[in-house]
């Protein structure tokens, strides 16, 4: 059997029966101390057996500047830089060790409380496409409106239509670029901005047919045609080549899509969590892993503009999930904070919130320990370059490293994993 192991270690969050929780911890107050109560210094010298690194935090960086490759220090007396490791840096990695040790609770306020989707293409009857097929993705135009808020404009229709009927009625050349072609680039920016779709434009007339895909899934097909249905070209990415070999199965995206507007169409609000989730699965506050097709269309819809967008309606009429794509990201059921433990959780305190305090809206405790910096010898402070290394990190979207599975299905509680009804 082939073990998959991760380059993490983890410690399995505590369950609310495994947290240890002081019987004194309701009695703790930074104005009454107790009777019998201690207090004391403790000194602690660190020797740097391997390099370390913490950023000088005062020093700010300006617009469009890279942050400071310096360590942290301060300038002395002297006008001598003295270096030293930040109080907070030092309390930081005592509360994580205690928090371990003691078994406390995941705290709710400093986790990124997201809710994260996948895409699984691998399997017809995987989790993925089961729910996609019982999903009827449509189609629609998203709109900002003058408050932020979102809202999509219900298309009466959308259909398909394959890349060799672009190339042949209307010269736009995909087919060609893109058959046994990687593509140059894989992003619908490509498409839009393409000369050729510059010249003869998005706006046609098509005439419809209904095309079996597979199971009990049908499409419709479109087919550039005058007289007929006016309608509009929406292109998505090219995510890799059209593959065609003889005598066996074909791979890789064939077709785009029309939209055929309503002459009234039905106006779907977009709440501020779906906002919010959408932005996040498409990446739109990390500038390093923000989708391409996103950072296109975003500009666009900041300007007033509609952008197409593939969405399904729940069983009231309301917007269940929607995407920039046709087989878009699902949204799992369930955002971190519903999961276990943090549903479970009480409101007592643990030993890491007893010793070093917390801050809440109902209530708060000052904490009973302080740290001071450790300021460094400067007769043993060796500086070195600067050093370019790629530092990974956990990532969550590959849940099987850190989530419980369970087998049973009676035995399911909320994970990430649970997608929605």
């Amino acid at each position: 059997m082939t073990i998959v192991k991760s380059p993490y270690n983890f410690v399995p969050a505590p369950t609310e029966e495994q947290v240890f929780k002081p019987d004194w911890a309701e009695k703790v107050s930074h104005d009454v101390p107790f009777e019998d109560g201690e207090s004391g210094e403790i000194e602690i010298e660190i020797t740097a057996e391997t390099p370390i690194f913490i950023r000088n935090g005062h020093t700010k960086p300006e617009e469009g500047t890279k942050p400071t490759s310096e360590f942290s220090y301060y300038i002395d007396s002297k006008g001598q830089k003295k270096y030293f490791i930040p109080a907070t840096s030092i309390k930081g990695m005592v509360r994580n060790v205690l928090e371990i040790m003691s078994f406390s609770k995941l705290n709710k306020d400093l986790i990124n409380d997201n809710r994260y989707a996948f895409r699984d293409l691998s399997s017809s009857s995987n989790q993925y496409m089961s729910r996609y097929k019982n999903s009827k993705i449509q189609g629609g135009w998203l709109l900002e409106n003058s408050d932020g808020s979102w809202q999509i404009e219900k298309c009466e229709q959308i259909a398909h239509i394959d890349q060799r009927e672009l190339l042949e009625s209307i010269g736009i050349p995909f087919r060609k670029e893109f058959l046994n072609r990687q593509p140059i680039e894989k992003d619908a920016k490509y498409k839009y901005e393409h000369p050729k779709v510059g010249q003869v434009g998005l706006t046609h007339s098509f005439s419809i047919s209904t095309h079996k895909l597979f199971g009990n899934v049908e499409i419709n097909l479109a087919k550039l045609e005058s007289p007929g249905k006016k309608g509009i070209l929406v292109f998505t990415g090219q995510p890799g080549k059209r593959s065609e070999p003889e005598g066996e199965k074909a791979s890789g995206k064939i077709r785009e899509f029309v939209f055929f507007d309503a002459e009234a169409p039905k106006i779907i609000p977009v709440n501020k969590e779906q906002q919010k989730d959408f932005k996040f699965i498409y990446g739109h506050d990390d500038p390093n892993n923000i989708s391409p097709d996103w950072k296109y269309w975003s500009e666009k819809l900041k300007k007033g503009q509609t952008i197409p967008v593939f969405f399904s309606e729940d069983s009231s009429g309301g917007l269940q999930h929607f995407g920039l794509s046709y087989m878009y990201r699902l949204p799992f059921k369930h955002r971190i904070s519903q999961m276990e433990p943090l549903i479970s959780y009480k409101s007592d305190q643990d030993l890491a919130n007893t010793i070093f305090g917390f801050t809440k809206k109902e209530v708060s405790l000052k904490g009973r320990v302080m740290f001071g910096h450790a300021l460094a010898d400067n007769s043993s402070v060796r500086e070195m370059g600067v050093v370019d290394v790629i530092l990974g990190g956990p990532k969550a979207s590959y849940f099987p490293f850190y989530l419980t599975q369970f087998k049973k299905t009676e035995n399911i509680t909320p994970t990430m994993i649970q997608m929605p009804d």
